[in-house]
């Protein structure tokens, strides 16, 4: 990559306004470089091999080029961001970055010659005066995934359209996006009925509605099953508490075990009290 034209100060990449979901992308590309570079370091390839698929399938295409069909105004940004992950992506995949560096950026120059610049992202995030909006897109992600977490908590079919009450400004303004990926549409907090009950989500900020009552079909079957699950969930939670309060398992297992114990205990007490919540909305 050119670095004069990197630099250059009317590069709109570095003077434009970027959008929330800009500056949300921006900062997990940073996070790539830092731990790439902690895993070259470390001659961890196979770690820093996962970091650059993580940021590409988890961040980069399921949710930032996601967004860009809702709002086009940030494309030249985001090619230029494309570019700057090709490059670093270049060790690992040579022959497939090198057709993308020919035929989709349209570059002369080999791709195994240029000097990738560490200090482009940074200088990008200095210029912005708003990047602190970095975690209005943060909790968009975080909506939609409670979302689909809650439609098969609920046993639904993904494809599902489920009405959203919520007086979060937040929602309100990427309904687009919430209802391309999630079909929830987002209704004012205060429009809903006296008569309607709603499954109340909390997350962190704020709070919403979900009119789920009547899509679950056989509310006696799922209240049966949800029963099973609860019961299972804290056999295996009273498993784990025991395991972890033996002293000679904790004498003997390596820390990383253990480490996995606890994560394992956390994430069963998490989905136990989500089991509890849902059973109380079905009685």
């Amino acid at each position: 990559m050119n670095q004069d034209s990197i630099n250059n100060q009317n590069n709109p990449q570095v003077q434009a306004l970027l959008s929330p979901a800009s500056l949300w992308i921006l900062k997990k590309f940073i996070t790539l470089e830092n731990n790439l570079n902690l895993a070259i370091a470390e001659y961890d390839i196979a770690h820093a091999i996962d970091e650059l698929y993580k940021f590409l399938w988890n961040d980069f295409a399921d949710w930032y080029v996601e967004y860009l069909k809702t709002d086009s105004l940030d494309l030249a940004f985001a090619k230029e961001l494309y570019k700057n992950f090709v490059v670093l992506l270049s060790p690992y995949a040579p022959f497939e970055t090198e057709v993308l560096w020919k035929e989709f950026f349209k570059q002369d120059t080999l791709l195994a010659l240029e000097v990738y610049n560490s200090g482009w992202s940074k200088q990008v995030l200095e210029s912005q005066q708003n990047k602190e909006l970095s975690t209005e897109f943060e909790t968009v992600v975080n909506f939609i995934q409670s979302l689909r977490s809650q439609k098969g908590l609920f046993g639904l079919d993904p494809a599902t359209q489920i009405e959203v009450y919520s007086s979060s400004e937040i929602l309100k303004k990427y309904e687009n996006l919430i209802f391309k990926m999630s079909k929830v549409k987002i209704l004012e907090e205060n429009t809903s009925s006296e008569k309607m009950t709603l499954y109340k989500v909390k997350l962190e900020g704020f709070e919403y509605g979900l009119n789920i009552a009547d899509l679950v079909k056989d509310k006696d079957l799922e209240f049966n099953r949800t029963q099973k699950i609860i019961i299972d969930l804290e056999k295996q939670i009273d498993q784990l508490q025991n395991q972890l309060k033996n002293q000679g398992f904790l004498n003997s297992a390596e820390e990383e075990v253990i480490a996995e114990k606890n994560e394992q205990l956390s994430n069963r007490n998490t989905e136990l009290q989500l089991q509890k919540d849902k059973l109380s909305f079905l009685v």
